[in-house]
């Protein structure tokens, strides 16, 4: 993702997420040297994941995909991708959080290997919902193994 694609990143978000980002918010993130940005483009924008690692961990803020093109592998792509960066990066561990209510991506992420680890009560407004808390090891901690 570049600063040129946040026009139609901020169509998709606004197309598909409940509570979009605003612009200042995604121009704020493109700043962030720990982030990962991708975009899926097929001649127009048509979804993005973003999110931040540090210190051997990972959080993926966003998923979107716009809502003409769901169900065609997109976000399975962009997610794949964006482990694959991570993995590269030696990234361990990544969470994200995720409506109760969105089962379809719940599913998503079950089929990437991210399991429930915990739950957060009404985090989500508008509507309320609760928030699961997921995780997924990207690669086991070296360390720990040599400490066995």
């Amino acid at each position: 993702m570049v600063a040129g694609d946040l026009t139609d990143v901020i169509q998709v978000a606004d197309q598909s997420m409940l509570n979009p980002w605003n612009s200042g918010q995604f121009t704020a993130e493109m700043d962030i040297g720990s982030g990962f940005r991708l975009v899926a483009d097929n001649g127009a924008v048509s979804g993005y994941i973003i999110g931040r690692a540090t210190a051997g961990e990972a959080e993926i803020l966003q998923l979107a995909v716009l809502p003409s093109c769901q169900r065609r592998g997109i976000g399975s792509k962009l997610l794949a991708q964006g482990l694959r960066s991570l993995a590269q990066k030696r990234v361990r561990v990544c969470f994200l959080e995720v409506r109760y209510q969105n089962r379809s991506a719940l599913l998503l992420y079950r089929q990437a290997g991210f399991r429930r680890v915990g739950m957060r009560e009404k985090y989500y407004r508008h509507p309320v919902d609760d928030a699961v808390i997921m995780r997924k090891i990207i690669a086991e901690d070296r360390n720990d193994a040599d400490n066995s």
